[in-house]
């Protein structure tokens, strides 16, 4: 459910998290109770072999993802997979934005009615999202429940074929993606360094056939502070581990 009273009681009270579409509408219900003006951007996500996308990567077709944009003047985005973490000025075409994480990002107009984002990657500016500049101006969280409930179903999204949980901070990512465990730190080079990133991971199928959930919801307490009594029957049967 996307109502106010539904999302306080999972995301705050229960310290559940939520997907993309939970946290984004999260956001905007507080931003608009502190008297901002918030239109959601319906985001087509750019997708490869590891999104579930066959043949050469590219955008999706239709909308999966809504980003939001805040009085008109910033990008913002709490729920995609690893987001900047900060607002970006919507207005400023073409020029890096760097958030206080390290990331680099730009919005850019590859054509007359589209916009995107991007990030620099290894060098190169990489396509993230990509949204039509005439987008739905009035669009609300109780219209996304039709598209959240195809895409929780669909056979493309990663959402209903594993369990997904990441956490994001200025210096690290966190990741529990099927049976496998993944911090990175730092995240981004803030100054120019020869020092790649530490990454480490942790294969917790690894542990005994009948630990193997118990090792999952202890990464999901330690890491993500979700209380063991939300995890409480938690079926790792079909889902399988990140790439």
């Amino acid at each position: 459910a996307l109502s106010r009273v539904a999302l306080y009681e999972k995301l705050v009270a229960r310290r559940r998290g939520g997907d993309c579409f939970e946290l984004n509408c999260g956001l905007l219900y507080l931003l608009e109770a502190l008297g901002r003006r918030v239109e959601m951007l319906p985001c087509r996500v750019f997708a490869g072999k590891e999104r579930g996308r066959p043949g050469r990567p590219g955008f999706r077709a239709a909308p999966s993802h809504h980003a939001l944009l805040v009085d008109g003047e910033w990008f913002v985005d709490v729920g995609f997979g690893e987001g900047p973490l900060g607002p970006l000025r919507y207005a400023d075409l073409g020029r890096e934005q760097r958030t206080p994480d390290g990331m680099r990002s730009r919005l850019v107009a590859p054509a007359d009615d589209k916009l995107q984002l991007e990030w620099l990657v290894d060098g190169r500016w990489t396509p993230r999202l990509q949204w039509d500049s005439d987008f739905p101006r009035r669009k609300r969280p109780a219209h996304l429940y039709r598209e959240r409930d195809f895409l929780l179903h669909s056979d493309f999204s990663n959402l209903n074929r594993k369990i997904v949980v990441s956490r994001l901070t200025r210096d690290a990512k966190v990741t529990v993606a099927g049976t496998r465990l993944k911090i990175t730190s730092p995240r981004f080079q803030r100054e120019p360094s020869l020092e790649p990133p530490e990454v480490t991971v942790l294969d917790l199928a690894a542990c005994n056939d009948d630990r193997r959930t118990d090792c999952v919801r202890a990464a999901l307490l330690e890491h993500f502070a979700i209380p063991l009594r939300e995890t409480k029957g938690l079926d790792l049967h079909s889902s399988r581990s990140s790439p």
